[in-house]
């Protein structure tokens, strides 16, 4: 949508125009109104004008004196003149002067029409340049790493698991990585900063890190990392022969035993060089894009059980299988993976992605069903989920609401819980209920705007009353405002502000004597003249005919 303003010192030339413009359908605007050059440069401080459509001759303010004004405010703004035949030599300096172009007040409405969609383009094009889409892709550029790093970490959190999803991201933001093939991945700790505790300097070691796994394993391999909460870096690893499309099992074999064999190096190298003690765990298969999530828990809660010495740890998954048996017995469920999933739940929750939300929430409550994980395990599942969803419906106002469909008391402690699949059977129904209640009050938001903005309308009725004003008494964009309404009632402002001006019209023709002057001030039009077009526009007969009853 772009926005216009009719600047004229004769009303019914304003208004005329401002109606032919809000008429044509082909062009989308948000149309401002005024009547001198003084009030047009109050409208112009207020609003962002993408067209000004003014007389040239004006008294106090003249059309260029406005020009020149709209350039400092709004250098993009096209100003197009009307104009008469003994004006011309004002208008051979205002394009001089850059005014995109002029009308004679001569002109037939299509005349106007076209100058004006001229104009629209002007503006488009302006926009579309190829200039600003070299900025754009500079702009792209510089944020090309850290988008990488938003989404390989929204993987290792699995927030992305459909692979309609994760496919379009890698050509997107140019990751080196092939999504049709799988993936290795290796876990990297500090196992301590020593004396390292400035921020900087420890990003400047891990980076470090990274030059150094990419100079011993690059020539072979793709790789590409992320750091993770400060201290760990996670690699995702591909043999570099998936750029010419499928390889055979050996060659992944041949990349396992390559990391696994160079990570010993890595380590010296570290702790020589850089004085850093690092701890490792490798995958031992490479996994879909789309289980990324799982695999890492699995690999960090390995690392975490700090098995043999406490640093410097190097742990090949699925090597020393009676150890790793012993890691994976102790608990069903790591604290790392659970605290995931809860941060996860929460994610969902907040972005209203009830699918997703309630998938995590099965998976937690599997374990609280499990019967072989400990009490103590399961209290960790029930007050992370009910501090969730507390936290949730304090924030958003939502508690009074939902509690009248699900008591507190299961939520509050655990006295009134008969059994561990009592209380799963509560969760997925407060869960339930707290997205229909934030639906509601979506819902309820929504039609309190529209309420707003048609009793402002109808207060207002006899002012010009434009789209900005409108969304100022609900603090909403303007344009997003127009979309708003029009998806929620079907028909947009502009239509209802007419239909009420009609309807009003109409009833004080036929209720009152109020003079047909009178009647158009009433109504928001300075212009009788402007009025009754407007008025026959809508019911074919003027308003003196409505009056008398033809």
């Amino acid at each position: 949508m772009h926005r216009i303003l009719v600047v004229d010192d004769v009303p019914i030339i304003v208004e005329g125009l401002a109606e032919l413009l809000q008429d044509e359908e082909t062009l989308d605007l948000e149309i401002y109104k005024a009547y001198s050059g003084i009030e047009a440069i109050e409208v112009l401080k207020m609003n962002r004008i993408d067209i000004v459509l003014s007389d040239i001759k004006m008294p106090h303010l003249e059309g260029i004196a406005l020009f020149e004004i709209i350039k400092v405010q709004w250098p993009n703004c096209k100003v197009i003149f009307l104009t008469s035949f003994n004006d011309f030599n004002y208008v051979q300096s205002a394009l001089s002067l850059g005014a995109f172009d002029y009308i004679l007040k001569t002109e037939e409405q299509s005349k106007i029409i076209h100058v004006v969609s001229k104009a629209i383009e002007a503006i488009e094009e302006q926009f579309a340049s190829e200039y600003l889409i070299e900025k754009a892709q500079q702009y792209m550029q510089l944020a090309i790493p850290s988008l990488q790093k938003q989404f390989l970490l929204s993987l290792l959190e699995g927030k992305e698991k459909s692979r309609e999803r994760i496919e379009p991201y890698f050509e997107d933001m140019r990751i080196s990585l092939k999504s049709r093939f799988p993936v290795y991945l290796l876990v990297a700790r500090i196992d301590s900063w020593r004396a390292v505790s400035i921020r900087p300097d420890q990003e400047s070691l891990l980076y470090a890190v990274q030059n150094i796994v990419e100079e011993c394993l690059g020539e072979r391999v793709l790789l590409t990392a992320v750091i993770y909460e400060r201290s760990k870096i996670v690699w995702f690893i591909q043999p570099r022969l998936v750029q010419d499309g499928p390889i055979d099992d050996e060659e992944w074999e041949r990349v396992f035993y390559l990391i696994k064999g160079m990570l010993e190096t890595v380590q010296d190298v570290c702790s020589n060089l850089l004085k850093l003690p690092i701890s490792f765990v490798f995958g031992n298969a490479a996994c879909d894009w789309t289980a990324i999530s799982e695999r890492f828990d699995q690999l960090i809660t390995l690392l975490a059980k700090k098995i043999g010495m406490q640093s410097e740890v190097l742990l090949i998954e699925g090597s020393g299988k009676e150890m790793i048996d012993k890691v994976e017995t102790s608990d069903k469920v790591a604290g790392f993976s659970l605290q995931r999933k809860v941060n996860l739940l929460g994610y969902h929750l907040e972005n209203g992605e009830e699918q997703a939300f309630s998938a995590i929430l099965e998976e937690l409550l599997a374990i609280i069903m499990d019967e072989d994980v400990h009490d103590f395990l399961k209290m960790e599942v029930y007050h992370s989920i009910s501090s969730l969803m507390m936290s949730y419906m304090n924030r958003y106002e939502l508690t009074s609401k939902v509690m009248k469909h699900v008591a507190p008391d299961k939520l509050l402690g655990t006295e009134t819980i008969i059994s561990w699949t009592d209380l799963s059977d509560y969760f997925q129904e407060l869960a339930q209920y707290i997205f229909r209640c934030k639906e509601n009050e979506l819902d309820e938001n929504v039609h309190m705007i529209v309420s707003k903005v048609r009793e402002y309308i109808q207060t207002n009725m006899d002012k010009s009353i434009s789209l900005t004003e409108l969304a100022e008494q609900v603090h909403l964009n303007p344009s997003y405002l127009s979309r708003l309404y029009k998806s929620i009632t079907g028909y947009g402002i502009t239509e209802y502000t007419a239909s009420l001006r009609n309807e009003k019209a109409k009833k004080l023709l036929k209720e009152t004597n109020m003079k047909i002057q009178d009647i158009s001030n009433a109504v928001g039009y300075q212009s009788g003249v402007a009025f009754i077009r407007f008025f026959k526009k809508h019911n074919d007969i003027t308003p003196q005919e409505y009056r008398n009853g033809n």
